[in-house]
């Protein structure tokens, strides 16, 4: 028997493409966020999305870097809704520096621009839904991903390839039912 090769690297065509996002959903829910008033209805819409949305559900470093400090800044007591005073609070927590690194614009810019793409405060739970479907299409693409790195694996052995493969189809399935069902309102805290 030869000597096994080293590992061909699947097809680039399929592995260079962009990841699925809707940038413009991200915005749009983080413009909610921001827009969703200091009333309690407002509060209460606000509480929703930041105990319902995650990190992860942004795709975009920046739209993850200010839902994480709106987050905590809620947490902190501090009024969200009122973003002269979220980005002073921002200042003196370091996330503006980081939204300003992160992003190819000011902070303030990007902030103004997440709050002017929203059509309606209202429809948080609209744009949550699309982030989570490009959340599962992006854990799709990763397992996918992982099958043709293993499909172009010649140092490993078939059997235990499709082991591994099952293996990871079963953990990408309990991802997409965890999301599923939080999508479908079940396993809120």
């Amino acid at each position: 028997m030869g000597a096994m090769s080293k590992p061909v690297p699947p097809p680039s065509e399929v592995l260079d493409r962009m990841p699925p996002a809707d940038g413009a959903a991200e915005r749009c829910l983080l413009g909610s966020v921001l827009l969703l008033g200091a009333d309690d209805a407002g509060k209460a819409g606000r509480a929703w999305c930041f105990v319902t949305a995650e990190q992860g559900d942004f795709h975009e470093l920046p739209c993850q870097v200010l839902y994480d400090a709106a987050k905590r800044a809620d947490a902190a007591g501090q009024p969200v809704a009122d973003i002269v005073v979220l980005g002073a609070w921002m200042k003196t927590d370091g996330a503006w520096a980081k939204l300003q690194e992160v992003t190819c614009q000011r902070a303030v810019e990007f902030i103004a621009e997440c709050v002017q793409a929203v059509g309606s405060p209202l429809n948080f739970q609209h744009y949550w839904k699309i982030l989570r479907r490009m959340r599962a299409r992006r854990a799709l693409a990763r397992l996918g991903e992982y099958l043709l790195t293993l499909a172009h694996d010649d140092t490993c052995n078939p059997v235990e390839q499709g082991e591994k493969a099952a293996a990871r189809i079963k953990l990408y399935q309990s991802k997409v039912a965890c999301l599923k069902e939080a999508a479908n309102g079940k396993n809120r805290k």
